[in-house]
């Protein structure tokens, strides 16, 4: 059964997230989301969570890529087996799955240094939330 990719989909400046910009090859860098795809393995399960760039260039018109990759295994994270493999399977679907893919976003994604690299406002208010603790 095929999985699709659950989207958290950042903010455009007007909050916490992230502010449009111009790289240093000119283009409109506009919106940047984090995609999580939950996959199968062998006898497990993983997720895979990916930055994905939007951006207007002038020759190319509007285009997408990945800046960013990480990937997760049940193996690695025992303590978020379950869920990892619920979602990996299809048992969880709708406001289900993406409360799950929350949990391991928030758990495995959000301290890591591709976010602190490319969307440093979230990491810093992950670090916040992290202290209040």
């Amino acid at each position: 059964m095929k999985i699709n990719p659950i989207t958290f989909k950042l903010d455009n400046g007007e909050g916490n997230g992230f502010t449009p910009f111009r790289d240093d090859k000119g283009n409109w860098v506009y919106k940047r989301d984090v995609v999580a795809k939950p996959f199968g393995w062998k006898c497990g399960a993983g997720i895979t969570f990916s930055i994905i760039e939007y951006y207007f260039s002038m020759e190319t018109g509007l285009r997408e890529r990945e800046i960013a990759c990480q990937t997760f295994y049940d193996k690695d994270h025992l303590e978020l087996l379950t869920i990892m493999t619920n979602l990996a399977s299809g048992d969880l679907r709708g406001y289900g799955a993406e409360m799950a893919a929350n949990n391991l976003y928030w758990n495995l994604f959000l301290p890591t240094k591709h976010m602190q690299e490319f969307l440093p406002s979230l990491y810093e208010f992950y670090q916040t939330i992290k202290e209040k603790q």
